[in-house]
């Protein structure tokens, strides 16, 4: 999620315009089962923001891999110019913060005076210096742990340097994480109340390959919701979520087995066809919770990077149950879009949310159109080099009124990426995140 604000002229309720923008990124979203759910009343909070804004799909890149497409989201650029190609260099090297050459939303807010959060965001390891707080992103490989079920992450670790900035927030943050790890059965109880056994090889595997993913989560909203209470009100709050990406890989195939050619047995669907279903549930609560402790008058980005599908449809997965196969792929999918907020313009469409089917959704942009948009709503300037365009169409005539677009050739100054000075940084664990990158099909 991204919540960003500037500073201007004083709105009726006495905050400055341009107002806060909340931009929440949430991996793998897809709109067939947001939709199935938000129709039987089930993603309240989504809903309430489809109803006060616009939706739809964005274009994104293919193949679809998150940390390009996010580092574009962050960026306004494409991969060949912010420099994040994929997960790993040819040589089997990760991708890291280092390896980013243009100005991320978070950089560009800090030259203008502009303080932020910025919370589990793509390629943020090793963190840089931010007028706010920065707290990595767990998908490196620094912050791996090795269990006996298992690869895992989304732990902060102990004793592990350039995590978060500022470097005197590890005490606090690290307890967050800490307690959250204390109580992680119980959160995950809370969640999906069906949680498979450790005996069903068809499905153990699949679990125990997910938990790290609802553990990273569960610590990057933890983080979220104490630093806000702590420095309430930052001018850009950035917030990723990655579960829904990676239990949809996971458990498509139960939660949609009819489109297999070799479904689950019905026993099988009956105890985990709901699991995907309640970790999309468990979303839609995370994000009233975010949005609850966010400036109420903020415009509110809710994306994801790229939706989910049916995979390997004929495979008879019985025939490999020593090796899990993805149900769920990205394909060709898009990315999905709902924004909403005081200066977002409302839906042309008719009708509730609840009335809305994939078939009504229409095209609104690109992922390469997020940055300039939310500079757009910032009163900053657009860059002329980045690829996207700030989405007018969706931004009130009112606002845009006192808020014209402005351009500038770049924010980011030639050989700026030499300037930067991050830290070199060991990667003790990059075997184990490279293992784990092949289980989700990432890799080879």
């Amino acid at each position: 999620m991204v919540v960003v604000a500037g500073v201007g002229s004083c709105t009726p309720a006495g905050r400055h315009e341009p107002r806060p923008v909340v931009v929440l990124g949430i991996d793998g979203l897809e709109w067939r089962l947001v939709l199935e759910l938000i129709r039987k009343g089930e993603m309240p909070n989504l809903a309430q923001q489809m109803s006060r804004g616009s939706y739809g799909r964005l274009t994104t890149l293919h193949p679809s891999m998150s940390p390009a497409i996010w580092t574009s989201v962050a960026t306004g650029v494409a991969p060949s110019e912010h420099g994040i190609r994929g997960f790993i260099h040819s040589k089997n090297k990760l991708f890291t913060n280092r390896d980013r050459r243009t100005k991320a939303l978070w950089n560009i807010a800090t030259d203008h005076g502009l303080t932020s959060q910025l919370i589990g965001w793509w390629m943020t390891y090793p963190v840089e210096p931010i007028r706010g707080i920065m707290v990595a992103q767990a998908n490196t490989s620094m912050q791996l742990v090795r269990e006996a079920d298992g690869i895992l992450k989304g732990q902060l670790v102990q004793g592990l340097d350039h995590q978060i900035h500022p470097p005197e927030l590890n005490g606090p943050i690290l307890a967050m994480a800490a307690d959250v790890e204390k109580h992680f059965d119980d959160i995950v109880r809370g969640i999906v109340p069906k949680i498979p056994p450790d005996d069903d090889p068809a499905v153990t595997p699949l679990w125990k390959q997910s938990r790290w993913a609802i553990r990273a989560d569960a610590i990057y909203e933890r983080v979220a919701e104490e630093t806000l209470r702590r420095e309430p009100n930052p001018d850009l709050l950035m917030l990723y979520f990655g579960g829904t990406d990676v239990l949809g890989h996971r458990f498509w195939r139960w939660a949609y087995p009819d489109d297999y050619k070799h479904p689950p047995s019905a026993e099988s669907v009956a105890a985990y066809g709901s699991i995907l279903r309640d970790y999309y549930r468990y979303t839609d609560q995370r994000i009233g919770k975010i949005l609850a402790s966010a400036p109420p008058d903020a415009n509110v980005i809710i994306m994801s990077d790229h939706g989910m599908g049916a995979g390997n449809r004929k495979r008879d997965f019985a025939e490999s149950p020593d090796k899990p196969l993805r149900t769920g792929v990205h394909g060709q999918s898009e990315a999905l879009l709902v924004i909403a907020g005081p200066d977002i313009a409302r839906a042309k469409s008719a009708g509730s949310p609840q009335s809305v089917r994939e078939k009504d959704l229409d095209s609104l942009g690109s992922v390469f159109d997020v940055a300039p948009t939310v500079l757009a709503l910032l009163g900053i300037e657009v860059a002329s080099d980045m690829k996207g365009r700030a989405l007018t169409s969706l931004i009130t005539a009112e606002f845009l009124a006192r808020h014209p677009i402005r351009t500038v050739p770049t924010h980011t100054p030639k050989g700026w990426a030499k300037t930067r000075n991050l830290p070199e940084t060991e990667t003790p664990g990059e075997d184990e995140r490279l293992e784990q990158l092949r289980s989700l099909g990432y890799i080879q």
